[in-house]
């Protein structure tokens, strides 16, 4: 299988789209932005002529601050007419990510940011275009990579040579030491936080997960989105279709990547592992080292299958990720420094930022049927911990009284604990507390 991938990161490949209120500066292609205005600007590609192919997907790594957003699009000719302007979703870690629903025109349809063409003889042109928007006073966004892939379903795999020990090292988490109300959306915001914390970002699962939830599809399965959250962090990450020559020239490279499988529930039901390594054995059978999130605990993620299996498993979608480039911008999640204090109720703490009480809202771990925010704490022990992912956490809730719950009934005068409030807003508050 030959990688048909266009990636757009040097400002001449950049040049020959065309510019509305934008302009490349320190290294990346930045909106236009003056203040007390809301201000929208748009980059629009050429149009790039490919092999036939039945599916794309759409990636980028920008800069999109708070009071921001970025929508990527593509359109796409088939049968030798283009078509509408396809959106691959809307994206920010400070507002509601979501995706057009329903769009389909003629035997295309766009489902999760992956782009399927159902038409004889498939498409054979294909065009890209992001618009991005500055409410007044926010900082102005930027874009440092944009890339599409390709893939035509009669395409062959190829296995590429065989690697006789390559393993590269990988946080492990399981999502089944992780916020129980998520379990069934972790799957992938773990992989990613493994990608992420590879790099030393020092993610939560609930951060990416947060920063990933689609609230039009309801899920954690749009590949753009997972790309541009690792971008947050400065990280060049993309999504491609590729074949296990693909991943085992990335794991050469020291470059750790997620695949996308099957599930056993059925062929329209994904999950994602972080492929870690390769081995042949004495016999000349390959294997392949995994980090699976639905083992049922971190130590139990890390796993060594056949590579036959992944090749069963595996739709052909990688999501890669090559560390920080020198015009890698960190624009993450926020955290911010509260205090918690006693109350006079007895297991309830109030929450304090610089001196002042903040009452919470009941409802903030729930909203319209929806988990918003996680709250947890950990304790600490004696053990030195690689990442702050793999301490064990405790979660727990906000009382009717705007308060944090923490059962602290057992618990030696001189533990200390550290709280966490991870929300859908990208935010995080950390305080912490010595009983």
């Amino acid at each position: 299988m030959v990688e048909q991938i266009l990636v757009l990161k040097e400002e001449a490949q950049f040049s020959a789209g065309s510019f509305q209120r934008m302009e490349w500066k320190d290294g990346r292609l930045a909106l236009i932005c003056e203040q007390g205005e809301t201000v929208r600007g748009s980059y629009t590609s050429p149009e790039y002529r490919a092999v036939a192919f039945d599916e794309l997907v759409v990636s980028w790594n920008a800069v999109v601050p708070d009071g921001c957003t970025l929508e990527a699009f593509v359109r796409v000719q088939a049968a030798e007419q283009w078509s509408h302007w396809f959106s691959c979703g809307k994206w920010s870690v400070f507002s509601a990510r979501a995706s057009a629903p329903q769009q389909s025109e003629k035997g295309l349809s766009m489902r999760d940011g992956i782009l399927n063409v159902d038409v004889p003889g498939g498409a054979d042109q294909f065009q890209l275009r992001l618009e991005l928007t500055a409410q007044p006073n926010a900082a102005a966004p930027s874009v440092s990579l944009l890339a599409a892939s390709i893939h035509s379903r009669k395409s062959s795999r190829e296995g590429g040579d065989p690697v006789q020990h390559r393993i590269l090292p990988a946080p492990a988490y399981s999502l089944y030491t992780r916020d129980s109300r998520l379990h069934a959306l972790l799957a992938d915001p773990c992989t990613l936080t493994m990608l992420a914390n590879r790099w030393g970002a020092d993610v939560l699962p609930e951060e990416a997960m947060y920063a990933c939830y689609d609230s039009t599809s309801e899920n954690c399965s749009n590949p753009g989105f997972a790309a541009a959250f690792l971008g947050c962090y400065g990280l060049e990450s993309y999504v491609v279709y590729t074949d296990c020559a693909g991943l085992k020239k990335e794991i050469k490279n020291g470059c750790l990547c997620a695949v996308r499988l099957h599930s056993s529930e059925g062929e329209e039901q994904y999950r994602s592992v972080v492929v870690r390594g390769f081995e042949t054995d004495a016999d000349g059978c390959e294997f392949v080292f995994v980090n699976d999130p639905t083992a049922s605990e971190d130590a139990a993620t890390e796993q060594r299958w056949p590579l036959a299996q992944l090749e069963q498993l595996w739709s052909g979608i990688a999501l890669l990720s090559h560390g920080r480039p020198d015009n890698g911008v960190v624009c993450a999640p926020a955290r911010y420094a509260g205090e918690l204090r006693p109350t006079q109720i007895p297991g309830e703490y109030a929450l304090y930022f610089r001196g002042e009480r903040h009452s919470l809202p009941t409802d903030l771990c729930m909203r319209d049927g929806r988990c918003t925010a996680t709250v947890c704490y950990t304790i600490r022990d004696e053990h030195a911990y690689a990442t702050t992912a793999q301490k064990r956490f405790y979660y727990t809730h906000v009382t009717s009284s705007g308060h944090v719950w923490l059962d602290t009934t057992n618990m030696p005068a001189g533990t200390r604990l550290t709280f966490y409030l991870i929300t859908d807003r990208g935010q995080m508050v950390t305080a912490g507390l010595t009983l």
